[in-house]
């Protein structure tokens, strides 16, 4: 709740539209806090006050409805007879006078869509309403413990924000391959004295949930040069500090990943969120796969989370159980223990002290680590012609993609091509793509 994105507002509006619209008080509606508080207070008097509740709403409600749906095999045919029942209904309905307003009405209307539109009357931000100087956020660098530490104090809202990364280059090439998964796994399963169900209920009450990912990211100034690590983080309000630095403790000093059974779950779920993503997001696999065509950045990002990770992954499955695969990403948690880390953590000024104590015992708690920053080098993938790469897959939609080296971050083209994109990629102000019905 007290969490705020940049669409805070946007959400906020549409969460109080349906209120709104039924005259409901909007003032008590958005003071969340005082529900939540009687909600805490009546917990507090009756242990099964929400229990009670979620009975009386949901398990004993009579009131109900209850629709079917089951398909039919000529619904086809059946949609497009009626369109043409109707079509001559309304044609034969018609008369002269009818018939030639309609064409005449068509011709404007095609001329309209040719005509070049008036922007004047659309609602823009015009680059002198930009401030030319970004605001200056308080940032200090400082070593906890030996670990390169960034500390933001900015108003956060009551709500403490932690990430942290950590170097993978100590890996294997199968075990950076398995990160991905490993990322996936790490939290679903438990602790040395707490089962997962009980592990997954703390992270639950305590955080906003702990999330693990693949950091790779090219260097601002080089493109030659990328990071590779893992990347961790969350948020939690002041009061839970100690326990989210508690639970990041026990992740790196008592993760047990023992559970087989679980695993196979977790796995079979993980192969099949994969293979439905490819179909639904086929553009950014298709640029995904064009960029490793062409740097060595790109190509280890296709093989971590783009079409080659995939079927790496079921190579995988089809030449080792799921206990082996569960032992390979058992070896990976060697980086909690022997990895160089560096750590953030953004809170309120009245918050730091607090924070930045409960961060240092975490920090003591586990195994000390090296802190240099290691840079990979990235050359640009030489081709003696233009390099293609066609996959054939089971969806019925084709995706098609190129990718061109550019420049780095702080080069004075790099604007000027983000424009550029964002302005290719929407599609809706293309004509010629509109047109063809590939807009949405």
């Amino acid at each position: 709740m007290k969490h705020q994105t940049s669409k805070f507002g946007l959400g906020l509006l549409f969460n109080l539209t349906p209120l709104w619209n039924h005259d409901g008080d909007l003032v008590r509606a958005m003071n969340v806090s005082e529900s939540v508080r009687m909600l805490r207070e009546n917990i507090a008097n009756n242990p099964k006050y929400l229990q009670n509740k979620v009975e009386y709403y949901f398990r004993n409600n009579k009131h109900r409805l209850t629709m079917t749906m089951s398909p039919d095999e000529s619904y086809e045919k059946q949609f497009l007879d009626a369109e043409k029942k109707n079509l001559q209904q309304k044609v034969t309905q018609l008369n002269e006078t009818d018939k030639e307003r309609i064409y005449r009405e068509g011709i404007e209307l095609s001329e309209a869509q040719k005509a070049h539109p008036n922007t004047d009357v659309l609602p823009c931000l015009r680059l002198d309403e930009i401030e030319k100087k970004i605001p200056e956020t308080n940032v200090e660098q400082q070593l906890v413990t030996h670990v390169p530490t960034q500390l933001c104090r900015v108003d956060t809202n009551g709500v403490v924000y932690f990430r942290g990364i950590l170097d993978v280059n100590g890996l294997t090439t199968e075990q950076k391959l398995l990160l991905p998964l490993f990322n996936t796994i790490v939290t679903q399963f438990g602790t040395k004295g707490i089962n997962y169900r009980a592990f997954d209920q703390l992270i639950s009450s305590k955080t906003a949930g702990i999330g693990f990912s693949t950091h790779l990211v090219e260097d601002v100034h080089n493109m030659q040069q990328y990071e590779f690590g893992l990347y961790f983080g969350t948020y939690a309000l002041d009061k839970n500090v100690p326990d989210m630095f508690d639970i990041f403790r026990r992740i790196f000093t008592e993760l047990e990943l023992t559970d087989v059974s679980r695993f196979e779950m977790l796995l079979e779920n993980y192969l099949s969120e994969m293979s439905v993503g490819i179909a639904q997001s086929g553009h950014m696999y298709a640029m995904q796969n064009a960029n490793g065509l062409v740097t060595e950045s790109g190509r280890l990002r296709e093989r971590l989370m783009g079409i080659e990770h995939l079927a790496f992954m079921k190579d995988l499955t089809q030449r080792h159980s799921a206990e082996e695969i569960l032992n390979k990403c058992r070896s990976i948690t060697k980086l909690f223990e022997e990895s160089g880390m560096r750590c953030a953590l953004n809170f309120t000024p009245t918050s730091e002290d607090p924070t930045v104590r409960n961060y240092r015992k975490f920090v003591d708690s586990i195994a000390l680590r090296s802190t240099a920053k290691v840079w990979n080098v990235s050359e640009p993938i030489g081709q003696s012609s233009t390099a293609c790469r066609h996959t054939i897959m089971n969806i019925p939609v084709n995706y098609c993609a190129k990718s061109i080296v550019a420049v780095p971050y702080t080069h004075r083209h790099y604007a000027p091509l983000k424009v550029l994109a964002k302005y290719l990629s929407a599609k809706y102000l293309l004509p010629v793509v509109r047109e063809q019905n590939g807009a949405y």
